[in-house]
């Protein structure tokens, strides 16, 4: 089993969240492959069609500059073998792809 050493945080990358009205640009995280943005006391899951881990939070915008991947859950992940490319499209949502982009991304809602 792969040893863990926490929460990573991915420099220069971020997302905004927004939460009943209020936003809040956080660092994004890597995890065990996953993508995740601290808030609400914790580290909550980001997930590839703009909805987070949490009820009541949805990303408005994620920067990022590493190859994102969507597994078969429709989480967002940094790790190849979880599952599809994905890019995030001229309409800010994101969309799958042939190969990894290792541009700077940016998801707008």
């Amino acid at each position: 089993m792969k040893k863990s050493t926490g929460f990573n945080v991915l420099e220069g990358d971020f997302v905004v969240l927004s939460s009943k009205g209020v936003f809040q640009q956080v660092p994004v995280y890597e995890w065990q492959g996953g993508l995740f943005a601290k808030a609400k006391g914790g580290y909550i899951r980001l997930n590839a069609d703009g909805s987070t881990s949490h009820p009541d939070v949805s990303q408005r915008c994620l920067c990022s500059d590493v190859s994102l991947f969507k597994d078969r859950f429709g989480r967002l992940c940094t790790d190849a073998s979880m599952g599809e490319a994905v890019r995030v499209g001229n309409d800010g949502k994101i969309e799958a792809q042939i190969a990894p982009v290792r541009a700077r991304k940016a998801l707008t809602a």
